[in-house]
């Protein structure tokens, strides 16, 4: 049992790497019944007629000066440098934040004491008045 199942994979593939075999047949010319020297003119032809790439690809020469620069590898000093300067840039926005916090508090305390620095002579003023008037009732 186990050697007719082989033998018909075997013919299948047989089959497969025929099939496969006549289909690139049909891909490629072949140059059948030709001279020697015809086959070669005719190979010479068609490999120069191989496609070229567009001209948009060949508008840079293949100069190595002209490449894009290789990328920097992540310790370079360069990058340390940009990541301290970002790191006391980060340090000093919490420094300006906390700076702008105290700030505005004591502004806050500032217009406090002065309100009620407001208040108090705004109850004077009343006091004021208000002993002016006895006195005036009295007098």
């Amino acid at each position: 049992l186990c050697e007719i199942s082989l033998t018909i994979m075997t013919e299948e593939l047989d089959k497969e790497v025929l099939d496969s075999i006549a289909e690139i047949d049909k891909l490629y010319t072949v140059f059948d019944g030709a001279s020697q020297e015809d086959v070669a003119y005719a190979k010479v032809f068609w490999s120069s007629l191989s496609l070229q790439p567009p001209i948009e690809s060949r508008l840079v020469s293949a100069d190595i000066r002209q490449r894009l620069k290789v990328a920097k590898t992540p310790n370079c000093k360069c990058d340390v440098q940009y990541v301290r300067v970002l790191h006391n840039i980060v340090l000093y926005s919490r420094d300006d934040e906390i700076q702008q916090d105290a700030y505005l508090k004591q502004k806050e305390e500032e217009r406090q004491k002065y309100m009620e620095m407001v208040r108090s002579q705004w109850h004077m003023n009343i006091l004021m008045n208000l002993i002016n008037f006895i006195k005036r009732l009295l007098f």
